[in-house]
């Protein structure tokens, strides 16, 4: 779901987001994947929240982010497939391919060289 705040009329949900946690912290003009302790936390808050009493029933959880942010998107979807990868054990092209549909909106991932980006990375190329 993105979006800059959390819909407000929907029952039995619980909305959270990770924009401002968990962020890539550039060199210089590159843009990749977050680092493994990211993905370590990002994982296990997750998970913690799924298996917790707090929202045992009809609630369902929902990561929202923003949706002005080609980076903090991509971030997003970056987690979540690789939360579903590793926690769900789900194959990364069905994984990617539940946010096909705004994979124009993504940031392409780039080296912290100076020059022209010579290459296009997606995050596919990263799960």
């Amino acid at each position: 779901m993105a979006d800059e705040k959390p819909p407000q009329n929907i029952e039995n949900a619980f909305f959270f987001n990770i924009d401002n946690d968990l962020t890539y912290m550039p060199f210089n003009k590159d843009f990749g994947p977050l680092n493994l302790s990211c993905v370590h936390r990002y994982c296990r808050e997750l998970a913690k929240l799924l298996n917790g009493n707090q929202f045992k029933g009809p609630t369902r959880i929902y990561h929202y982010t923003s949706n002005v942010s080609p980076a903090k998107m991509t971030n997003a979807c970056f987690l979540m497939c690789a939360f579903m990868i590793v926690i769900l054990k789900l194959d990364a092209e069905h994984c990617f391919s539940l946010f096909r549909a705004y994979k124009h909106k993504f940031l392409h991932y780039r080296d912290a060289s100076k020059g022209e980006c010579y290459y296009e990375c997606t995050i596919l190329h990263c799960l």
